[in-house]
């Protein structure tokens, strides 16, 4: 649920004036897009307050994930193979072993 709903602010709120307004409207959902070890992502955090939003709506709002953390949540854009958008929600409740990992990979025209 929090996957898609990130995937539906995107689908509405991107600029379709035209394609090179998509990829950089697309691109300012981008959050933590360095490497991933272990649920722990690297990169710049996204300044696009939709993001901000949502990271923390599921890191720390009233449904959020257990054991969830802003760098453990991750959206990936890639605008050079049809605007692919890779959402990766991770989280870890107290008897986890490991964190858990959620995949939600669609294409934003």
């Amino acid at each position: 649920m929090r996957a898609e709903s990130m995937l539906n602010t995107m689908w509405l709120n991107v600029d379709r004036t035209t394609p090179a307004a998509t990829a950089l409207s697309l691109q300012n959902f981008a959050h933590l897009t360095g490497t991933e070890q272990a649920c722990n992502f690297a990169g710049a955090a996204s300044s696009n307050n939709l993001v901000t939003a949502w990271v923390s709506d599921v890191t720390s709002g009233a449904g959020k994930l257990p054991g969830s953390t802003p760098a453990m949540q991750q959206i990936l854009v890639d605008t050079t193979a049809n605007n692919q958008v890779t959402i990766t929600l991770c989280w870890q409740s107290s008897g986890d072993a490991a964190p858990r990992q959620y995949v939600l990979r669609s294409y934003v025209n």
